[in-house]
């Protein structure tokens, strides 16, 4: 009897993609709290913290996680040899992340210098 050796890594490719897509969704989890705490620091405070941009890193990041869970392995994708992305859906996921986390810098250097007054 011969194995089949695609058939048997199906399931852990599945579980792969499941566990990429629920490690992102608890990165939007942390992400909502930040966004929260924004919104309680405008209200609270009456100064502008412009919260709702942070809805952009939010979708962002959760995009980008999404094309990882749907491009699979990842493994297999550095084993494959020198280069960016392997897949264009691989390319459109480090885009993704890329912005979503230039976005997050920058507006968490803002509400840091907010919240703390500038001081260091």
């Amino acid at each position: 009897m011969v194995s089949d050796p695609f058939h048997a890594r199906v399931p852990m490719n599945i579980l792969d993609r499941i566990l990429t897509l629920l490690s992102w969704i608890g990165v939007v989890a942390l992400l909502l709290v930040l966004y929260r705490i924004a919104h309680f620091y405008e209200v609270t405070s009456r100064q502008p913290t412009h919260f709702r941009l942070l809805i952009l890193p939010i979708v962002l990041l959760f995009l980008g996680g999404l094309c990882y869970a749907i491009a699979g392995d990842l493994g297999e994708a550095a084993r494959s040899g020198p280069g960016l992305a392997s897949s264009p859906v691989r390319l459109a996921g480090d885009s993704l992340q890329l912005a979503g986390g230039i976005a997050l810098i920058g507006l968490g250097m803002f509400l840091l210098r907010l919240m703390t007054g500038g001081r260091r």
